[in-house]
């Protein structure tokens, strides 16, 4: 704990140092242009220097997670897999009733349109249905999904670019309508 304390004090005093540097540098000319290119390098390593002594601290942590999750991990899986079963089997029970119900209910509606059927009698077999229907207790609920039917009918604001694919092709030769690629220089410390 102590060398901890040591090693983060050195990192105070280097971070507040390296601070300093970038916010008093000006890039005007080549010569300064360079300078920054040092500092900029001297700046990487220090980042570099903070990130292996965090892994000290950490990965011994996050090693010992791994190994707990690792043997977790066969015993959720079966569980998760007998749960998603089980829910697959409530909501195809379900909804299967739930067809039963409107399908029934249609017939009801039909043969008072028939008149084979009176009103009364028809609001008493649909009463009945509402009593023998299928009671969820709280174990369902909705999810939206959405289905696309006809990607060109979509508006623009809801399509979405695959810059990584436009990328990989475009290095492949493959040019893509509507893009424009270019490489640019950006500088890397």
């Amino acid at each position: 704990m102590k060398n901890m304390h040591k090693s983060l004090e050195v990192i105070e005093s280097q971070v507040s140092k390296c601070m300093v540097a970038g916010q008093t540098l000006v890039i005007t000319n080549q010569e300064e242009y360079d300078q920054a290119l040092i500092v900029g390098k001297k700046v990487s390593t220090l980042l570099k220097m903070i990130e292996e002594d965090e892994k000290k601290i950490t990965k011994p942590i996050n090693d010992s997670l791994k190994m707990i999750r690792d043997k977790y991990r066969p015993f959720k899986t079966q569980v998760e897999t007998v749960k998603e079963d089980i829910k697959n089997k409530m909501t195809k029970w379900f909804n299967e009733e739930e067809k039963k119900k409107r399908i029934a209910e249609e017939r009801i509606v039909a043969r008072v349109e028939k008149g084979t059927l009176t009103e009364a009698t028809s609001v008493a077999k649909l009463v009945k249905l509402q009593e023998n229907a299928p009671i969820s207790n709280g174990s369902q609920t909705s999810i939206l999904v959405v289905k696309i039917i006809d990607i060109k009918l979509i508006p623009e604001k809801y399509l979405l670019i695959n810059e990584s694919l436009i990328k990989e092709d475009y290095r492949k030769g493959i040019e893509i309508s509507g893009t424009e690629c270019s490489y640019e220089k950006k500088v890397r410390l």
